[in-house]
C-alpha cells in the first residue's frame, strides 16, 4: 500500500550533490545482508565520476530496487555488478546480473505499473525506477537474454543544464 501511495503521489526531487560511489557502496552493503547465500556483489567505477545533481534518497531507491531485482533473479546464486562511468554528457550506470533473464514477451511491460511476474510483487518497483530516472532528466534501458541475465542501463546528466 505504501508503494502504491508513493507511486501515485511521488515527491519532487530535493536537488543536491550526490556522490554516486557512496550510493553504490550503501546499496551493496544493504543488499549484502538481506540477499541469499551465493550472491556476490561487485562495484566498478571507471575513472573519476563527477558529482551528480539529484535527489540522493531517490537515486538510492532506484539502485536498491534494481539490485534487489537482480539478486532475486538468481535463486541459485551468482554475481551482480554495479558499474558507473562518465560519458560525454553525463553518467552511465549499469546493473547486471547472471539471472534467469526477462522473457521477450514481457520486455515492453516491465516498467508498467502493477506488472509483475513475482508471486508477492506489487509491480511498482520498476515503474518507480522509471519515474525517478525520468524526473532526473535521464533514461533507462534494458537488455536481457533468458537464461543468461539482464543489464539495466541508466543515463543521467551530470549537471542541471541537461535536465528536461
Amino acid at each position: 500500500l505504501t508503494s502504491l501511495l508513493d507511486f501515485a503521489r511521488p515527491r519532487h526531487p530535493e536537488w543536491g550533490e550526490v556522490d554516486l560511489a557512496k550510493v553504490l557502496n550503501s546499496v551493496i552493503e544493504l543488499v549484502s545482508h538481506s540477499s541469499g547465500k551465493g550472491i556476490r556483489f561487485h562495484k566498478d567505477i571507471s575513472g573519476p565520476i563527477p558529482s551528480l545533481l539529484g535527489d540522493e534518497e531517490q537515486l538510492t531507491q532506484v539502485m536498491l530496487n534494481l539490485t534487489l531485482n537482480a539478486a532475486q533473479a538468481m535463486p541459485e546464486g551468482g554475481d551482480v555488478w554495479l558499474a558507473a562511468s562518465q560519458v560525454e554528457d553525463g553518467i552511465a550506470i549499469h546493473v547486471r546480473d547472471q539471472g534467469s533473464g526477462i522473457p521477450e514477451e514481457n520486455m515492453d511491460k516491465i516498467f508498467d505499473p502493477f506488472f509483475s511476474t513475482k508471486d508477492r510483487g506489487t509491480g511498482l518497483g520498476l515503474a518507480i525506477v522509471s519515474a525517478v530516472v525520468t524526473a532526473h532528466g535521464g533514461f533507462i534501458d534494458v537488455a536481457s537474454k533468458p537464461g543468461e541475465g539482464t543489464i539495466f542501463t541508466i543515463g543521467l546528466p551530470a549537471s542541471r543544464e541537461y535536465r528536461i
